[in-house]
C-alpha cells in the first residue's frame, strides 16, 4: 500500500530525513507546498517539529553513533566549515561568510540616521563641497528600497541637481553620480512594481517566485499584470535566488545569473559593478528610459569586459547599447547576427 504522507521518501525508506536535511542547510523558504510551509531553519530547532513517526524511529534507535550523526546533520550550521574535508566545499562556505561580512560592513557605512543629520544640512554639505556627491550616492541601498536612508538621499540628490541646473553649474563627478543614481532608482522602482518591501529584500531573502505561497499582501502574484520584461522565466520559478535578480528587466540576464553557482563569483562585487558603488567611472549599466524598458539599458565597456558571462546572449542589451552609442557618434560595441 502506497504511503500518502508527503514527507515519506520511498528512496530512503524513512520519514522526512531527505527533505529536512536539504532544508536544514539553507536559510531559504521552502519552495514546495509541504508541511514545511515557509519555515526557516533555526539552529535550536526542537525535535517535536520533525514528523512524529520519524521521532519514533530516532527514539527506538539503539545505535548511539547513528543518533549523534543524524542530530548533527539536522542541526548543523550551514556556515560551519570545521570538519569539511572537501576543499572546494570548504572554500565555498568561507567565500559565503566573507561576502556576508563585506555586505555588513557596507551596510554600516551606508547608514544615515535621521537624528544624525538633516536634509538641509546634507544639501549644504554637498554644495559647500564638504561632502562628495558620489560618496552620498554610494550610500543608496537597493536591498532597502523604502528605507529612510534612501528617501533622504533621493531628496538631497534631486535638490542638488535642481540647484546646479538653475545656476548653470556642472560638477566634475556629476555624470558618474547621475548614472549611478538613475540605476539605483530604477531598481527601486522595479521593486515597487513587483510589490517587494524592505522585509522581502534582506540579505538572506529568497525570491517569492520559487515559494508556493501564500504571498504577502501587495506582492504582484499574477505575472500577467507585470511589464513583459519583468515577467519571470521558467528558471526563476524553479531555482532559488535572491529577489534583487528579479528587478533586472532582461530575461536572459536574470537566467545567466541564476544558473551560475552563487559561490563561484563575488555577488557583492557584481552588485557594485552594476550600481557603480566604489567605481570612479560610474555604473556598469546606464538607464536612459523607464526602468522596466530594456531598450533604455546600456552596458559600459568596462562592465562587458569584466562581467561578460552576465550579459552573454542578451541581444536586447546588445542592440540598445549599440543604439545609445550611435546617438553619441560612437562605434557599436557588439556585433549582432544578421
Amino acid at each position: 500500500m502506497a504511503n500518502a504522507d508527503p514527507h515519506y521518501d520511498s528512496t530512503l525508506g524513512i520519514y522526512g530525513l531527505h527533505r529536512i536535511c536539504l532544508r536544514s542547510f539553507k536559510k531559504r523558504p521552502c519552495p514546495k507546498p509541504c508541511r514545511c510551509g515557509t519555515w526557516r531553519r533555526d539552529a535550536n530547532l526542537p525535535l517535536p517539529h520533525i514528523p512524529s513517526l520519524f521521532q519514533g524511529i530516532m527514539a527506538t534507535e539503539t545505535n548511539f553513533e547513528y543518533q549523534l550523526a543524524l542530530r548533527s546533520a539536522i542541526n548543523r550550521d550551514p556556515d560551519d566549515w570545521s570538519g569539511v574535508g572537501d576543499s572546494a566545499k570548504r572554500k565555498r562556505i568561507q567565500n559565503r561568510i566573507n561576502q556576508r561580512s563585506r555586505r555588513d560592513r557596507q551596510r554600516k557605512k551606508q547608514l544615515v540616521h535621521p537624528n544624525a543629520t538633516s536634509i538641509p544640512a546634507l544639501i549644504s554639505a554637498v554644495l559647500n563641497r564638504k561632502l562628495d556627491l558620489k560618496m552620498l550616492v554610494d550610500r543608496m541601498n537597493m536591498l532597502q528600497p523604502h528605507s529612510w536612508n534612501n528617501r533622504t538621499i533621493i531628496q538631497v540628490f534631486e535638490a542638488i541637481v535642481s540647484q546646479d541646473r538653475s545656476a548653470g553649474l556642472v560638477r566634475a563627478n556629476m555624470l558618474s553620480s547621475l548614472s549611478q543614481f538613475n540605476f539605483s532608482r530604477a531598481l527601486m522602482l522595479n521593486a515597487d512594481i513587483l510589490g517587494l518591501s524592505d522585509d522581502l529584500m534582506h540579505d538572506d531573502a529568497c525570491s517569492l517566485f520559487v515559494v508556493a505561497g501564500p504571498w504577502p499582501v501587495g506582492v504582484s502574484a499574477n505575472a500577467e499584470t507585470l511589464p513583459h520584461s519583468l515577467r519571470p522565466t521558467s528558471l526563476q520559478y524553479q531555482r532559488e535566488h535572491h529577489p534583487w535578480i528579479d528587478l533586472l528587466p532582461v530575461a536572459q540576464l536574470r537566467d545567466n545569473i541564476i544558473r551560475r553557482d552563487v559561490d563561484s563569483y563575488d555577488e557583492a562585487g557584481l552588485c557594485c559593478a552594476f550600481t557603480g558603488r566604489g567605481h570612479d567611472q560610474g555604473t556598469g549599466v546606464i538607464v536612459w528610459r523607464e526602468p522596466w524598458d530594456p531598450s533604455g539599458w546600456e552596458v559600459t565597456a568596462e562592465f562587458a569586459r569584466t562581467w561578460g558571462w552576465v550579459i552573454a546572449g542578451c541581444y536586447d542589451i546588445f542592440r540598445s547599447t549599440n543604439m545609445w552609442r550611435a546617438q553619441r557618434g560612437e562605434r557599436p560595441m557588439f556585433k549582432l547576427p544578421d
